[in-house]
C-alpha cells in the first residue's frame, strides 16, 4: 500500500511540477524579451545620442563662422579706418613737404631716429 500511495503522491505532485515548469520557462521567455527591450532602447538611446552630437557640431560651426565673420567684418572696418588714416598721414606729408620741403624731410627723419 506503501507503493501506491506513493504513486497516487507522485501523480498528484504531477500538476505542481508542470505548473512550475511552465512557470520557469516563463519567466526565461521573459529576462529574454527584457534583454531585447533593452538592447532596442541602447540603440534608440545611442543613435538618438548621435543625433544631437551631430546636430550641436553642425550648430558649434555655425556660430564659429558667425564669429569669424564678425571678427573679419570688424578687422576690415579696422583696416579700412588704419588705410584712411596712412592715406590722410601722406597727404599732409606730401603738403607739408611742398610747403616745407626741407624742414619736413629733416623732421621726419629726426621722427625716425628717436
Amino acid at each position: 500500500m506503501k507503493d501506491k500511495d506513493k504513486t497516487k503522491d507522485q501523480r498528484d505532485m504531477l500538476p505542481t511540477l508542470e505548473k512550475i515548469i511552465a512557470a520557469d520557462h516563463n519567466a526565461e521567455n521573459l529576462v529574454v524579451q527584457a534583454q531585447q527591450e533593452a538592447e532596442a532602447l541602447m540603440s534608440q538611446a545611442q543613435a538618438e545620442a548621435k543625433k544631437i552630437h551631430e546636430d550641436l557640431q553642425i550648430e558649434l560651426a555655425q556660430v564659429q563662422k558667425a564669429v569669424q565673420k564678425e571678427f573679419l567684418e570688424q578687422a576690415e572696418a579696422r583696416s579700412g579706418e588704419v588705410a584712411a588714416a596712412t592715406d590722410r598721414y601722406l597727404e599732409e606729408m606730401r603738403k607739408d613737404k611742398e610747403t616745407h620741403g626741407e624742414e619736413t624731410a629733416a623732421l621726419l627723419v629726426s621722427r625716425v631716429l628717436s
